[in-house]
This record gives C-alpha cells, sequence and structure tokens, in this order.
C-alpha cells in the first residue's frame, strides 16, 4: 500500500530503470541498489519504454532492451524482498522482430503483459501473454496476414473484477497510414472478445476517420472502463 515510483536513469551513459518507494517521510530504495548503479535492469543494454505494476502483494516492471538489434520486452517482479527476472532469456515476443509499447497489469493473481509485435517492418500487431508464477501462455493475438494492419499501442487495466485491453489500429496503403481507431476487448477468462459488438473491428469505439496519437485506459472499481486519447485527425 506504499507509493511506489520507476523512472530511467541516464547518467551512467545507458538507460537503466530505478525504483524508490515512499515509506511516509522518505523516498528509499525500494530494495538495495533499486535507485543506484545499475538499478534493476541489471546489465540490460539500451533500456527504452518501461510500465509498472502491482497487486499488492507483487509489483512488476516490464521494459524493452535492444537484443540483436531488435526489441524485446523484458519483465522482472519484485517479490517483497529482491527482484526476479521472469520473461524468457530472449525476452517476450518474436525475437526475429521489434517488440514495443509494453503494458501489464495483474488479474486475479497473474500477471498479464501486452505489446506491440512487429511482424516485417510494415505490419505490426498486439499480444498478450500470462504469467501464472510458473509459466507463460499466449492468451492474445491480433497478428495476422493481413497486409496492412497497423495495431499498436495496447493498454492493460484491471478493476472490480474485470481486466480490459484497448489499442488503437489503423490501414495503410502505398506505405501511408489511412486513418487509426480505439478498439476494446473484456478478458473471458480464457482470452480477451469484444464486451459490445464492433469494439475490436471495424471502426472500434472511437469515431471514424481518427487519427490516434496516444491512448490511456483506467478501470473503476464496478469494472468499468474510461478511455482518454488524442485525436489529431481532426
Amino acid at each position: 500500500g506504499l507509493l511506489t515510483a520507476a523512472w530511467l536513469d541516464a547518467a551512467s551513459g545507458s538507460s537503466k530503470v530505478f525504483v524508490r518507494q515512499f515509506n511516509g517521510t522518505a523516498w528509499v530504495d525500494l530494495s538495495a541498489g533499486s535507485a543506484s548503479g545499475l538499478g534493476i535492469s541489471t546489465n540490460d543494454v539500451l533500456v527504452g519504454e518501461f510500465e509498472i505494476a502491482t497487486s499488492g502483494e507483487n509489483l512488476a516492471v516490464a521494459y524493452t532492451v535492444e537484443n540483436d538489434g531488435e526489441g524485446q520486452i523484458v519483465v522482472r517482479e519484485y517479490n517483497g524482498s529482491s527482484w526476479t527476472r521472469i520473461s524468457p532469456a530472449r525476452g517476450l515476443g518474436d525475437v526475429n522482430y521489434e517488440s514495443t509499447s509494453p503494458s501489464l497489469t495483474y488479474h486475479d493473481g497473474q500477471l498479464f503483459v501486452g505489446w506491440t509485435q512487429d511482424m516485417d517492418g510494415l505490419r505490426s500487431g498486439i499480444q498478450v501473454r500470462k504469467f501464472d508464477g510458473t509459466l507463460w501462455s499466449d492468451v492474445f493475438s491480433s497478428v495476422s496476414g493481413e497486409a496492412a494492419e497497423l495495431a499498436a499501442r495496447p493498454r492493460l487495466a484491471s478493476n472490480g473484477g474485470r481486466l480490459h485491453l484497448v489499442w488503437s489500429g489503423g490501414q495503410a496503403e502505398d506505405f501511408l497510414v489511412t486513418g487509426t481507431s480505439v478498439y476494446a476487448a473484456i478478458w473471458n477468462g480464457s482470452t480477451f472478445v469484444e464486451e459490445v459488438a464492433g469494439d475490436a473491428s471495424a471502426g472500434g469505439v472511437s469515431l471514424a476517420g481518427s487519427a490516434v496519437s496516444s491512448l490511456v485506459l483506467a478501470v473503476g472499481t464496478t469494472g468499468q472502463p474510461y478511455l482518454a486519447w488524442a485525436d489529431t485527425g481532426t
């Protein structure tokens, strides 16, 4: 129940994830060295985008690192005394392509992580995996054979016993994006599905002709989702 903050620190010349917690009177390292030296990202290099989530008991951080020239998603979890890397050795995602924009949340005692998965440099999709404390399993993918799919910016949030996923998606013609929409889905216990018909298809939950440039998601105590996004299409 204590306020915890994470940030990127590049004082060493290479970005590292630092974490501190407010104990009621001062900000202190969450664990030994969590806000100095290599931080919690240890020897990972070229750390980029990151996000933090808590279950109330455990704390997890997901961030991108460069692995053989491609961005991959690394996840570390704090169990109250130490940090453990719980993602695979090569990170989450396709090791042959770029993985970016991580988002994570706890739901029913399990950790869910979503990210943008590049497919061939021209298309991208959304991937979500969950960690049950031992194994990772795939639970959602928008990666498809669509010639011009451009799905990105996944956001995950859980509250009130309901887990929601949103993302932006669009189409491209001749390498130019023709418009993006906001899509939404809800966890049904095994995958993410539309709560209302059309939430994750066609124009989604945003207006036709939108041009989404950023996206945030919050879920209230009753499980009701709230969305906000920047739209440069008007």
